[in-house]
């Protein structure tokens, strides 16, 4: 069964499937804009986190909660000195 099938059995009618195709279609390039915009925020954060030096530590944690507690406690006691010289300009 494939899932045009499945949707019929949902009572999903093919005009409404036809629509939801059309409005995929008209949406896809801000989707790939999203996409795209996503992955250089996420390239941005990690090379922050290199050049913070907690890239290693969050390869070697065992756990997502750790990682995030150990990086963002090692974050904010790299960047509180930045913050402060930049305060006092």
């Amino acid at each position: 069964m494939d899932c045009r099938e499945m949707y019929k059995e949902m009572g999903i009618s093919e005009e409404v499937l036809r629509l939801s195709e059309n409005v995929l279609k008209e949406l896809e390039e801000r989707f790939k804009r999203i996409d795209s915009d996503a992955e250089y925020n996420q390239l941005k954060v990690l090379s922050a986190l290199q050049k913070a030096g907690i890239a290693s530590l969050i390869l070697r944690e065992p756990t997502a909660t750790v990682i995030m507690t150990s990086a963002g406690t090692l974050w904010k006691r790299r960047m509180q000195p930045i913050s402060i010289r930049r305060m006092r300009l």
